[in-house]
């Protein structure tokens, strides 16, 4: 790899690094609005094209302790949902659709 080429995992461990280090030490401003919404609607498009290229679902979220808390996981699906124009009804007709076994 040429030191122009990025390396997507070393990339994704360093934002993890310094978005973990932001939340410590209240220093969100590190962080511009349009930097989150372009690293989720990045995390979410990634996420689907490899469930569907790989006809396989994983785990979208790290299980370490304490990776995500169900308030964090409620507020954003909330405001994902919001975003493009769906409600609970919505996400429940998907949510119980059948999914592959692995």
């Amino acid at each position: 790899m040429s030191s122009s080429e990025i390396d997507p995992a070393e990339t994704a461990a360093a934002i993890w690094k310094k978005a973990q280090q932001a939340i410590r030490d209240d220093k969100l401003e590190e962080f511009s609005e349009e930097s989150v919404q372009q690293l989720m609607t990045s995390a979410v498009k990634l996420f689907v094209a490899k469930v569907e290229a790989d006809d396989r679902f994983f785990l979208p979220v790290l299980e370490r302790d304490g990776a995500l808390t169900a308030t964090e996981v409620v507020v954003a699906v909330s405001e994902i949902l919001r975003a493009v124009d769906l409600n609970p009804f919505d996400l429940a007709m998907w949510f119980n659709r059948n999914r592959p076994t692995p």
